[in-house]
């Protein structure tokens, strides 16, 4: 429900209550609530990052994916997750901070993910698995930076 939402909000056809227009949620939004709408699918996120990586064999379905795909995807996931939490669905990195936030607490996070791995029977930790995570930061935040400046459109010049 939430990605639709965000998905609906993203799209134009809804905004925020940062807006002029206004989501209709069928319940009211107290800070509850609010936590749970932006944060609880990211700490879920999170939760299934460390249960997949508890495995000693990985489920049938991501071994045919290459690793450094899988680790690309899963951390832009992570970003997106992140940064919709940090900035409660407005995906806005126009102070900057939020996006550092997003892109040091992630390769963290890695880092500990793969170390953590380093301790499961048949896995290792390879640095190699935590550069493809952190490039998947990257690459979330930069298509969130293109966005955002596509949404706004052309720059207006002051000469």
């Amino acid at each position: 429900m939430a990605l639709f939402l965000e998905i609906l909000r993203l799209s134009g056809r809804y905004r925020t209550a940062h807006s002029l227009v206004y989501v209709f949620f069928p319940f009211e939004m107290n800070h509850t609530s609010l936590f749970l709408f932006y944060w609880l699918p990211f700490l879920i996120y999170i939760t299934l990052i460390v249960f997949v990586s508890s495995q000693s064999h990985l489920p049938s379905a991501v071994e045919h994916v290459p690793d450094k795909v899988s680790h690309f995807l899963e951390y832009a996931v992570f970003a997106f997750l992140f940064l919709r939490a940090l900035t409660q669905g407005m995906l806005s990195l126009s102070k900057g901070r939020s996006g550092w936030i997003v892109l040091i607490g992630g390769a963290l996070f890695g880092a500990s993910d793969e170390l953590y791995q380093s301790f499961i029977p048949n896995r290792t930790c390879s640095l190699y698995d935590w550069i493809a995570d952190v490039a998947g930061i990257t690459g979330m935040i930069t298509l969130i930076i293109i966005w955002n400046r596509f949404k706004e459109g052309p720059a207006t010049q002051t000469i």
